[in-house]
């Protein structure tokens, strides 16, 4: 079958070798992470505040700073989590935000900011941007050495 070191998945024929994660599973896990710790995060950070807005008088309740959770990750996780949510009505798209689903691409070192409120529901407001590299992207995978390539 060869190697597909640097290939597309959609060059696959046959069966996937058995360190293959099935793309559902990646989903599905990207998904359990997303509830497991983001969700259960602005949860906890509700409940903290909730109590702590019942504690002082209505007149001395203090505006609440949001609460920000860095995530770094590769640009495949990223893509297929946004993708998920997306398609489970979890996250929406903000006025001016496009995510086009047929071509999603979620380079690396881009930035994507989603917006999550008490309930859990999110807002993508910042897609897969790289305006903060001040260079010109690689967008081909730099493992495939094609024809013409040096070695």
């Amino acid at each position: 079958m060869g190697d597909m070191q640097g290939k597309p998945m959609s060059e696959w024929h046959g069966p996937l070798p058995e360190n293959v994660e099935p793309a559902a599973n990646f989903a599905g896990r990207a998904d359990k992470w997303w509830k497991g710790v983001i969700v259960r995060y602005v949860n906890s950070v509700g409940q903290r505040r909730g109590r702590e807005m019942l504690a002082v008088g209505e007149a001395e309740r203090p505006e609440l700073d949001p609460a920000d959770i860095l995530v770094v990750s590769h640009g495949g996780l990223i893509r297929t989590l946004v993708q998920s949510l997306i398609g489970s009505r979890k996250v929406v798209c903000a006025e001016g935000v496009e995510v086009d689903q047929s071509r999603l691409k979620c380079p690396n070192a881009s930035v994507t900011v989603i917006e999550v409120d008490k309930a859990g529901k999110g807002r993508l407001v910042l897609w897969a941007d790289t305006t903060h590299l001040d260079v010109e992207l690689v967008e081909n995978n730099v493992d495939v050495v094609e024809d013409g390539d040096e070695q």
